[in-house]
C-alpha cells in the first residue's frame, strides 16, 4: 500500500532528460570549473546548524565497478539515468543511484549492489514484516559506512574528506537557517536540466541575472498525503517557469556558490527471484519529476512490525519530503565541513 501511495505523489514528468557523463564543448568544460575549489567543493557555504557550515560537492556521487573508482559528476546537473540498470561487478560505465550501505566497508554490500537482500550472517540483519532486510541499522554519517569515507578521485583523492548530511542537518539547511525560504528555487539549466537550486548563506545574485525563490512546503516522515497547496497547482511544469538559465548564466550562479540538485529519478530494489505483481512494481528507472537523495539517518517504525527505514530527501514540484523507505536506490550528494 505504501508503494501505491508513494507513486500517487508524483506525476510523470516527460521533460526530464538523461545527461551522460561525457564532456561538453571545450569552452563549457573549462568554465564550469569556476566556483569549485581544489578538493571539488563548490565555494558556497551553507549553514546546517547554528554554528556549523558545509560546502557541497561539485556534483552527485558516481561509481565505476570495473576500476573500483568513486568520483563526482563532472557537472552539477549530470545524471546517469538508465545506465544505472547495467550495474554489475565488471560494468565499465558509471552509476549514481545507490542502495544504502554501499560504501564498500566490511564488504557488507558491494558498491554496485541492486539489492540489500544478503546473507543472515550480517551484523545488520533485520527480520522485518514479511521481509528479511539487510541494511545498516544506525546513522552512518562520519562512519566507514558513509560513502564519503572513500577516496573520491576528483574530490581531494583522500579518505574521509566528505560525508552524507543527516536528516536534522538537511532540515535546518532547507527550513531553519536565516532566510531559508528565500534561498530555494526550482530551475532549468540549458533548457533540459531540471532540479532544485539551493543558495548559500549571504547569497548575492550575479549582475544581470534574477533568482525567484519558491516556498517549498515540508512533508515529514510518514506523511503520504498530498498537501492542499500542491493541489492548487494545475500544471506541474508551471513551477519551472522562473529560473531559466543558459549554461553561461548557470556558470555565474555557480561562481557565487549556488548548488543544483538535479532530478535523478530512482529505481526500486527487489530480492533475487522476486516477480513484480503490479504495474508500479514493474517500473525500472522512474523519471517522475523528482529528485531522490539519501540522508545518513534512519528511524525505527514503532508500529510493532519491527521495520527500520533509512531517511531520504525527495523534492517534487512544490514540496520537499523527508521520508523513510526500505526499497529505493537514491542519489548521494556529499558535503564537507567548513573548518
Amino acid at each position: 500500500m505504501r508503494r501505491v501511495l508513494f507513486f500517487s505523489l508524483c506525476t510523470a514528468f516527460l521533460a526530464v532528460s538523461v545527461t551522460s557523463c561525457n564532456k561538453d564543448d571545450d569552452y563549457f568544460d573549462a568554465e564550469i570549473l569556476e566556483g569549485i575549489d581544489e578538493q571539488g567543493a563548490i565555494v558556497g557555504k551553507f549553514s546546517i546548524a547554528a554554528n556549523r557550515q558545509v560546502q557541497f560537492s561539485r556534483g552527485n556521487l558516481q561509481y565505476q565497478a570495473s576500476t573500483d573508482t568513486w568520483k563526482f559528476a563532472d557537472h552539477q546537473y549530470d545524471v546517469v539515468g538508465n545506465g544505472n540498470l547495467k550495474r554489475s561487478a565488471t560494468y565499465s560505465g558509471w552509476i549514481d543511484l545507490f542502495v544504502r550501505g554501499t560504501s564498500g566497508c566490511d564488504h557488507l554490500l558491494p558498491q554496485y549492489a541492486s539489492s540489500r537482500y544478503y546473507n543472515e550472517d550480517s551484523v545488520f540483519y533485520s527480520e522485518g514484516y514479511n521481509n528479511h532486510w539487510y541494511f545498516i541499522l544506525k546513522d552512518i554519517s562520519e562512519t566507514p559506512y558513509d560513502w564519503g569515507s572513500n577516496v573520491i578521485s576528483n574530490g581531494g583523492n583522500a579518505e574521509n574528506l566528505w560525508r552524507t548530511l543527516t536528516k536534522k542537518e538537511w532540515h535546518y539547511l532547507l527550513f531553519d537557517r536565516e532566510k531559508a525560504k528565500e534561498l530555494l528555487g526550482l530551475a532549468v539549466i540549458d533548457k533540459k536540466h531540471y532540479g532544485l537550486i539551493i543558495l548559500p548563506d549571504g547569497w548575492t545574485t550575479p549582475d544581470g541575472l534574477h533568482f525567484t525563490s519558491i516556498d517549498m512546503y515540508l512533508s515529514d516522515v510518514g506523511d503520504y498525503t498530498v498537501n492542499k497547496k500542491r493541489n492548487n497547482v494545475t500544471e506541474e511544469t508551471s513551477l519551472y517557469k522562473d529560473n531559466i538559465f543558459t549554461r553561461s548564466e548557470w556558470i555565474k550562479m555557480q561562481q557565487n556558490g549556488a548548488v543544483f540538485l538535479p532530478i535523478t529519478g530512482y529505481t526500486t530494489e527487489w530480492p533475487e527471484g522476486y516477480e513484480p505483481n503490479n504495474e508500479a512494481d514493474g517500473l525500472d528507472i522512474s523519471w517522475i519529476g523528482c529528485g531522490f537523495y539519501w540522508t545518513s539517518s534512519y528511524y525505527r517504525d514503532e508500529s510493532g512490525y519491527n521495520n527500520h527505514f533509512p531517511y531520504y530527501i525527495r523534492f517534487e514540484y512544490g514540496a520537499i519530503v523527508i521520508v523513510g523507505s526500505s526499497d529505493l536506490l537514491c542519489a548521494v550528494r556529499l558535503a564537507k565541513d567548513v573548518k
